[in-house]
């Protein structure tokens, strides 16, 4: 395990929080190069990379770039495989909103569908509050 990849991952979700996306997607990046480039073999390796990929599709979508940033997500899915429910679910879940975003309402449901399968409560309960704000609840 890189320990500095992993601190790459958390030091880019510490500049996003407040919305310094630049250098939280750098951070990201740099971490994604890493995992790129080895054989993940461990839990936490594949969660960290969900984790960095998470950070800049969200920032993609605070730079009005849903499509981009639909399409990060939409990739790195495949490879969040072996991260945890909770990452998946929070992936999904911005997948969700990039795709509400483009336009493509259909997309945008059943990626919110998977999403609060896998998520947690309090994403769930973050979930459910946009789709009621944006109309995507039945």
């Amino acid at each position: 395990i890189d320990t500095l990849a992993f601190a790459d991952v958390i030091g880019a979700a510490a500049r996003r929080r407040p919305g310094d996306c630049q250098p939280a997607r750098e951070r990201a990046a740099r971490a994604e190069a890493w995992f790129a480039s080895h054989d993940l073999k461990l839990p936490d390796e594949h969660t960290m990379r969900a984790r960095g990929a998470l950070i800049a599709g969200l920032c993609l979508l605070e730079r009005d770039n849903p499509t981009v940033a639909a399409q990060l997500l939409a990739r790195r899915l495949a490879d969040a495989a072996h991260a945890r429910a909770a990452e998946r679910g929070r992936a999904r879940g911005a997948l969700a909103i990039a795709r509400f975003e483009i336009g493509d309402r259909a997309a945008a449901s059943a990626s919110l569908a998977t999403a609060r399968d896998l998520a947690n409560d309090r994403v769930r309960t973050s979930l459910a509050t946009w789709a009621k704000a944006v109309g995507l609840e039945p």
